[in-house]
């Protein structure tokens, strides 16, 4: 792949990060403004986990449901199974240039917003980690681990916003948060069934 191709491909990534990222704000910066409150009962974390897997449950069948009709018979949808009590979702698939296509997804729960985005990749799992790393962030915090054996990065910035990705052989993953915790994005990216 030429050297023009891959510079379009990572500014192209670079620019679908940052319009999920400007997505997810500007939802936080709406009517979502009420504080979580952590409850330390057992009991009740226990049944908000149930709780969250049905909720769950349904809401990845309304999205695969949306989505489905606009993807490539090859492209394997994987979503989370923990979805921070998320209520509400938009979706929409889209077809980027010179890589595959793009699954993006708002999600809403009564008091915080996030972004999931799974894409198809084109190019190799190494270069991909390499070109996120070296060219994405030139502030805030990068942290470089593994979710469920896979490289992941994970950034926040000065600001609050934070990104966790994931990088398969196949695809890449993504989620974008400034209201989310860094333990509830962790909780959500080892919750994705992933596809090997």
């Amino acid at each position: 792949m030429n050297k023009k191709i891959r510079v379009f491909l990572v500014l192209l990534f670079i620019s679908l990060c940052s319009v999920g990222m400007a997505l997810a704000s500007e939802s936080e910066k709406g009517s979502l403004n009420v504080e979580a409150t952590n409850e330390s009962n057992s009991t009740n974390e226990a049944n908000e986990v149930a709780m969250d897997k049905d909720n769950s449950n349904q809401l990845n069948k309304e999205i695969y449901q949306n989505v489905q009709v606009d993807l490539k018979n090859d492209f394997q949808i994987q979503l989370p199974n923990y979805t921070a009590n998320a209520e509400s979702f938009s979706s929409r698939v889209l077809d980027a240039p010179h890589s595959g296509q793009i699954v993006d997804i708002v999600m809403w729960t009564e008091d915080k917003v996030y972004k999931y985005a799974q894409e198809k990749l084109v190019k190799p799992q190494g270069e991909v980690y390499k070109n996120i790393v070296n060219n994405f962030f030139t502030e805030g915090t990068l942290k470089e681990l593994e979710i469920s054996n896979h490289p992941a990065i994970y950034h926040e910035y000065e600001s609050g916003k934070k990104s966790l990705y994931i990088i398969t052989e196949d695809y890449g993953f993504a989620i974008f948060s400034e209201m989310l915790s860094q333990e509830e994005m962790f909780k959500i990216a080892e919750s994705i069934d992933f596809v090997e």
